[in-house]
């Protein structure tokens, strides 16, 4: 997404301020949401899948934008959870706020502060002009620190207080070109993993990936997020930087037809993955997957985690680390650069 003011290029730092809510960045926009939130939680359900489609297809005007919040928010007003965002418009930028949770923006020469408890609703905020730093906080009181070490690319932290998001307008060196693509390979093998009966709870499968720790370089990076991959259980290896559709025989979806999206063709000796079972939308910052009104099912997890998350026919977010259950089949969303789930080492 396009952070240029005028011809100067802006680069954008995000750090993480360490604790138990839950942090999320979609390319220049960045939020927060409340340690009760849970996966199935509607407003941030619906608010996550708001923000993806915006990068995904431009994000709409600012008072759009504050509108559909607002309808969020009174669709969900007895159980949305404390909750900030803070949204990249065309001349600055768009904070909203819900319950105890604050904001800090700056300037070259001033500072605002707001909260989301000043109102019975909802704060919402445009802010215009030379903007240096904003920052959201689940804190009470005090500034935001982040720590130094961390630098959020994009996608969701379950381990956070707030973020700092750090503008600055100078000249950006050539990145280079994107990573190249290859062509999809097809999976071979499987996993001794039972498949779910259809309409149960999450099940319990094998523990994806031990937790990774995120880290980050020291210096302020130009907004440019490397793409992932899904890495499958017999080493092969998917790059998320276009729409896939993941099954048995996905070749005739209407979605691969069109060609708005590319097939792969997951081999299953078990029977248990149908010929059109997931989809999963990849972009430089965040990888999206929702189920295809398959048989048996799409499951996620969490690093570490010892069940299994069943999600529906709306787009989910799969984060760095997390793993996706198709049948047997497990694949996990790692990094491209370093192979693994662990975000950059630091600098």
């Amino acid at each position: 997404m396009d952070l240029s003011r005028g011809s100067a290029p802006v680069q954008a730092r995000v750090g993480i301020a360490p604790g138990t809510g839950v942090v999320v960045r979609f390319g220049p926009t960045i939020g927060v949401f409340a340690a009760d939130t849970s996966p199935d939680e509607p407003f941030t359900a619906a608010w996550l899948q708001r923000l993806y489609r915006w990068e995904r297809d431009g994000a709409p005007k600012a008072e759009d934008m504050a509108w559909e919040a607002a309808e969020l928010l009174v669709a969900h007003r007895r159980t949305a959870p404390a909750w900030g965002a803070a949204i990249r418009i065309e001349d600055g930028y768009l904070v909203l706020l819900h319950g105890p949770v604050r904001a800090q923006v700056d300037t070259a020469s001033s500072r605002t502060e707001l909260s989301g408890a000043q109102d019975l609703t909802w704060v919402d905020r445009r802010f215009t002009g030379q903007i240096i730093r904003v920052a959201l906080t689940l804190s009470e009181s005090g500034d935001v620190v982040a720590d130094p070490r961390s630098d959020l690319r994009g996608g969701l932290v379950p381990t956070g207080s707030g973020l700092v998001l750090t503008l600055d307008v100078a000249p950006v060196e050539p990145t280079g070109p994107l990573p190249s693509t290859t062509t999809p390979t097809r999976p071979t093998g499987s996993t001794s993993v039972a498949s779910p009966p259809v309409g149960t709870s999450p099940v319990v499968g094998p523990p994806p990936p031990a937790a990774h720790t995120l880290t980050g370089s020291d210096e302020t990076m130009a907004l440019t997020v490397t793409t992932g991959v899904l890495v499958a259980d017999d080493g092969s290896r998917t790059i998320l930087d276009r729409d896939y559709v993941f099954g048995r025989d996905p070749s005739q979806d209407p979605t691969v037809v069109s060609g708005r999206a590319t097939p792969i063709r997951v081999h299953d000796p078990d029977n248990l993955i149908s010929r059109v079972q997931a989809r999963v939308a990849g972009s430089r910052s965040t990888v999206t997957v929702c189920d295809a009104n398959s048989a048996n099912g799409t499951y996620i997890a969490a690093p570490g985690a010892a069940e299994w998350i069943r999600i529906g026919t709306v787009h989910t977010l799969l984060p760095l680390g997390w793993s996706l259950r198709l049948g047997a089949r497990v694949f996990t969303h790692r990094s491209a650069e370093t192979g693994s789930a662990d975000s950059d080492p630091a600098g």
